[in-house]
């Protein structure tokens, strides 16, 4: 991850204005992992929201997302290049049934 991202704002969906969510501190050198967040909470909390906030960062059209950003320390906006778009992956339940889901007889299930 790039070390000046310091947050996400979306407005659209769940979140009728816009919204900050700013990401966890710094990774130290010793500590130096691939970055990855696991969103878990109840119905109607926004997760699907912030999923497709992310999507629409990597370049998808996502029609209920007015407008998401990465943003720096000050707030200002920051821009991925098409790799780093490219290394952006949702796994939700948009990426579920277009990939895994099976249906057979009417069960909606692996």
């Amino acid at each position: 991850m790039r070390e000046d991202i310091k947050s996400l704002k979306i407005c659209g969906g769940k979140f009728a204005s816009e919204i900050c969510f700013p990401f966890w501190g710094n990774t130290t050198q010793a500590n130096k992992k691939t970055p990855c967040a696991l969103l878990y909470g109840r119905n109607g909390c926004g997760k699907s929201t912030i999923a497709r906030a992310f999507r629409k960062i990597a370049g998808n059209e996502e029609e209920t997302i007015n407008s998401a950003k990465l943003c720096g320390e000050l707030g200002n906006e920051l821009h991925l290049t098409e790799e780093e778009k490219s290394k952006v992956y949702v796994f939700d339940q948009k990426f579920i049934d277009e990939n895994i889901r099976f249906k057979e007889n009417g069960l909606n299930t692996i």
